[in-house]
């Protein structure tokens, strides 16, 4: 599955000490949330736009978020578990219990 994510983040802290460190924060963390969306998705396009103000106190997030999901892959998935199933009902039935004497 493929997936496109785009985020914008308005900030700002009374402190421009702390708007400052938050900012580097904020930057790994995008990056952190790559990485993790990495290992479930092919991720095509991963944008994001940090925007930092100093001494008021707000914060403003935006994401947009498109998956890519392919319906022949979902269809030739579900035609194996149905066929798996099968398989497997065909050979319960085939297995003879024994009673014991």
């Amino acid at each position: 599955m493929k997936m496109k994510m785009k985020s914008k983040v308005n900030y700002s802290l009374p402190d421009a000490a702390h708007t400052a460190i938050l900012y580097g924060y904020a930057h790994q963390g995008f990056v952190f949330l790559q990485l993790i969306l990495k290992l479930f998705f092919k991720v095509k396009d991963f944008k994001y736009d940090l925007n930092y103000e100093f001494n008021k106190y707000y914060i403003n997030v935006e994401i947009e978020c498109i998956f890519f999901i392919s319906l022949a892959k979902i269809i030739y998935i579900c035609f194996l578990v149905f066929k798996n199933i099968k398989r497997k009902d065909k050979d319960n039935d085939n297995v003879k219990i024994s009673q014991p004497v």
